[in-house]
């Protein structure tokens, strides 16, 4: 099906393909092209004759390179509907369509035929590992919108992690929603349990990061026991304690290093932790982030936080929402 090219999208040439095809608005096809010639450092421009290769501009920027020459085109396509009028199609690559957010937003909503990976979960690209083992397998990956970084993060670790072939979805699920695209869900979430939820210390921890003026380090530590207070499907109390003894480094695989600095953050320098075991917080407040998209914190957790002996006021931004097993997290 041929089309005519608005005058926005300059002289690239037009990707003509019957694989999956996704609409989007004219503007907002056009706002992208232009958006990921900018940021990839695209040099395209009508009667240009330079133009950057894939290895350079990446076909994470949502561009192939056309059959037969070394010309970048992208996947944009522009054909005439039933009423004369021109209307944008994103043709994507025949592999995997991948909803990034997290699997409550999936279940509420998400694009026909996508399979859920989170890319906010840890084992992120290990999902992705076991099912795409051949890093030439073409991948289609979505956010919530242009505005959150879903995408961004998925295409930079799937591009580390030697994924060639991946594009990613313009104005992510909203733009899709925006344009009249379908959307598939499953049954509505479970509404948030009542009552007092006790902490699984099995499965619970906490993960740290500490910062220097040259160098960071990453480890984690154990939470006690403890429990949250849930009234009117939000959580609205609770207190947790943190076991400072427990307090472990990931990153540094020298064990003499390893061991010196566990003493040293263990020692009076930092959290005195042999006279101090224990760390609690106590929740009193909690707001819900009404602005929050998906894959972004959504409640604001405020109360006071003993550490060390000394009580003082902590808040902090998190998510709330079931996981695969249905558990609470």
């Amino acid at each position: 099906m041929n089309g005519t090219v608005p005058p926005s999208a300059m002289s690239l040439e037009v990707a003509v393909t019957e694989e999956r095809e996704i609409p989007v608005s004219r503007a907002m096809a056009s706002r992208w092209v232009m958006r990921v010639w900018e940021e990839r450092g695209g040099l395209a421009r009508e009667g240009a004759s330079e133009r950057r290769t894939p290895e350079n501009l990446g076909q994470n920027g949502g561009f192939q390179l056309a059959s037969g020459g070394g010309t970048l085109r992208p996947l944009i396509r522009w054909c005439s509907t039933a009423n004369g009028a021109s209307e944008g199609v994103m043709s994507a690559s025949p592999g995997p369509l991948i909803d990034l957010l997290s699997p409550d937003s999936y279940k509420v909503e998400h694009l026909p035929g996508a399979v859920n990976l989170c890319v906010y979960e840890t084992a992120f690209l290990e999902r992705v590992r076991d099912e795409y083992p051949d890093l030439e397998t073409p991948l289609t990956v979505y956010g919530c919108s242009d505005a959150t970084q879903e995408a961004e993060l998925a295409v930079e670790k799937l591009k580390e992690a030697g994924y060639r072939n991946v594009q990613v979805i313009p104005g992510g699920i909203e733009g899709w929603k925006a344009t009249g695209g379908k959307i598939e869900s499953f049954s509505a979430p479970e509404p948030l349990p009542e009552g007092d939820l006790k902490v699984d210390t099995e499965a619970s921890f906490i993960r740290w990061t500490g910062r220097n003026l040259f160098n960071f380090h990453t480890g984690s530590l154990k939470l006690g026991e403890g429990y949250v207070e849930m009234a009117g499907g939000k959580p609205v109390g609770g207190e947790f304690t943190v076991e400072m003894d427990s307090l472990a480094c990931s990153d540094l695989e020298d064990s003499k290093m390893n061991r010196m600095l566990i003493d040293h953050l263990r020692s009076a320098d930092f959290f005195l932790a042999e006279e101090y075991p224990l760390a609690v917080f106590k929740l009193d407040s909690v707001e819900e982030i009404h602005e929050a998209t998906a894959g972004e914190p959504n409640w604001r957790f405020a109360g006071e936080l003993t550490l060390r002996g000394e009580t003082k006021p902590f808040a902090f931004e998190a998510s709330v929402a079931r996981n695969e097993d249905g558990a609470l997290v």
